[in-house]
């Protein structure tokens, strides 16, 4: 997405992948760049078939505070046979009637998104993040990680606001 934060632009430039934008929450825009691409996947279907494809949003932009149209992304995503990561950040304590975010709050399967981040600055007051997705996905990630864990001191504050918000005893 076109809107997408200025972290995620530029970690996607960091991976050093080929990518292709398409305009804001357009459905229409990415289902047009899916097909582009599915017609140069036919030209070399080797290549295709190691090459992943991932259509990369925000629940809800920073930049724009709209709310991704996530079920439409999921179907595009079996259509077109691509993986979705979602960037919970925004979205995380705020949508949904539990605040699980943008899944919770169109009823989407969370098994349908294959890889879920946040950090937890914006909900939780603290540091750090998190990433979730099927463990085939999250072992893979794992592995080239820097940090897999809380520092003492983040164990301490999410510790503490557990326990005013009345979640811990």
């Amino acid at each position: 997405d076109e809107a997408a934060c200025f972290s995620i632009q530029k970690g996607l430039q960091a991976s050093r992948s080929f990518i292709k934008y398409f305009k804001h929450n357009d459905m229409e825009d990415l289902e047009r760049l899916l097909k582009e691409q599915e017609l140069e996947d036919q030209k070399n279907p080797r290549k295709a078939r190691v090459t992943r494809k991932f259509i990369v949003v925000e629940g809800m932009y920073i930049n724009t505070a709209d709310i991704c149209p996530l079920p439409e992304l999921v179907k595009l995503k079996y259509r077109y046979k691509v993986r979705i990561f979602l960037e919970e950040s925004m979205s995380f304590g705020v949508l949904g009637e539990h605040g699980k975010g943008v899944t919770e709050h169109f009823g989407v399967n969370i098994d349908d998104i294959d890889l879920i981040s946040a950090n937890m600055e914006n909900a939780v007051a603290s540091i750090g993040g998190f990433c979730c997705g099927r463990s085939f996905v999250i072992d893979h990630q794992g592995w080239g990680s820097v940090q897999r864990g809380l520092t003492p001191s983040a164990s301490v504050m999410a510790g503490q606001a557990a326990k005013l918000t009345g979640r811990l005893d």
